[in-house]
């Protein structure tokens, strides 16, 4: 795997000030737990003092300038401009929550973890897509458009027959689902195979600007293509069980049963995430006036070389959820925006 733009997944966990430290173009995640225990009674003391007294910016102060000591250092990564700016000065600028929201990583050896789950998302969204456009499906596409028509409160029970009807198994039988089948492994990355940069939104009309860069997130994500440089590359395993899918007990629909990876690869994965990279493209050259992205062309050429030597493109990650709720305008997010599109 080569991650070829910036990819951000969550992992519910959210770094606090009092979680790492800003070094010119560095941010260093320590090891809160171990600055305390580290503390001398006198700067225990000090410190449980400012905590009682209510001063939180004088305590955190003194935990940072402690944690500068490199045998508290969990890992080291770099820090975009947007984000060095706003989280460097956090203490003098209450406003500011400072966090950052994280990437999965090994609790033991700080390796980022790029989990199976959300790779295997990825080709089962694909997988629906094109399974969905088959002359097999009509009826399920014909139901699932009527129910959208029903409004809001249809949108949840319309994705969940649109799953079961193409798919061929009852929502009480995920016994027979074939996502069973699909088996995936996690990857993982070195510690220092990321950055910390801050999510801006940019709008297509230039009337809506004025919301651009009000939102304070900044995030984990990994080093990529889009960056320069040679990318990142790590493994992962994916395994198909054809005997399963064959089984004779197993109650499979037609479609699924002749499911191979190579039939994935080549209906499911090229087709569904090479459309939306091209639609994408039209989107962001739609911004030229207040985006300017030249590395996008550089990619562009990069992937359509390796998808001539034989390789799959993928989605996965922060800011692909609404891709992954729509397949064909029939699997939709209740609450979807369709105007902002994702730095």
């Amino acid at each position: 795997c080569t991650p070829i733009t910036p990819v951000h997944i969550g992992s519910g966990e959210m770094l606090a000030p009092e979680d790492y430290i800003v070094r010119g173009r560095k941010l260093i995640r320590f090891h809160a737990a171990g600055v305390l225990r580290a503390l001398d009674p006198g700067e225990r003391k000090k410190y449980e003092d400012l905590l009682d007294q209510s001063r939180l910016s004088p305590a955190l102060e003194l935990l940072r300038t402690k944690a500068s000591d490199p045998r508290f250092h969990l890992y080291s990564i770099g820090i975009g401009e947007g984000s060095r700016h706003e989280l460097e000065g956090i203490l003098g600028r209450p406003e500011r929550s400072g966090e950052v929201r994280a990437l999965p990583r090994n609790p033991q050896t700080q390796e980022i973890l790029l989990p199976g789950s959300a790779i295997k998302g990825a080709i089962r969204t694909a997988l629906l897509s094109t399974m969905t456009g088959a002359p097999a499906a009509a009826a399920v596409r014909r139901e699932v458009a009527n129910q959208l028509r029903g409004g809001s409160r249809r949108v949840t029970q319309a994705a969940r027959d649109l799953e079961t009807g193409v798919f061929g198994y009852p929502s009480n039988r995920t016994e027979w689902d074939p996502g069973r089948v699909l088996k995936v492994g996690d990857g993982s990355l070195p510690p220092d195979c990321a950055r910390v940069d801050q999510a801006r939104i940019h709008y297509r009309h230039e009337q809506d600007g004025g919301s651009a860069g009000k939102m304070q997130m900044h995030v984990e994500r990994l080093a990529s293509r889009a960056d320069g440089g040679p990318p990142p590359t790590f493994r992962i395993a994916i395994t198909l069980d054809t005997d399963a899918l064959r089984d004779p007990r197993a109650r499979f629909s037609s479609q699924v049963r002749d499911l191979s990876w190579d039939r994935i690869r080549r209906s499911a994965l090229d087709f569904f995430y090479t459309g939306r990279l091209t639609n994408e493209w039209s989107r962001f050259q739609s911004l030229h006036k207040t985006f300017s992205a030249p590395f996008l062309a550089d990619v562009a050429g990069w992937i359509a070389q390796r998808l001539g030597e034989g390789a799959i493109l993928l989605r996965v990650g922060r800011h692909s959820h609404f891709e992954s709720l729509s397949v064909d305008e029939l699997r939709q997010s209740q609450n979807r925006r369709r105007e902002p599109i994702a730095e």
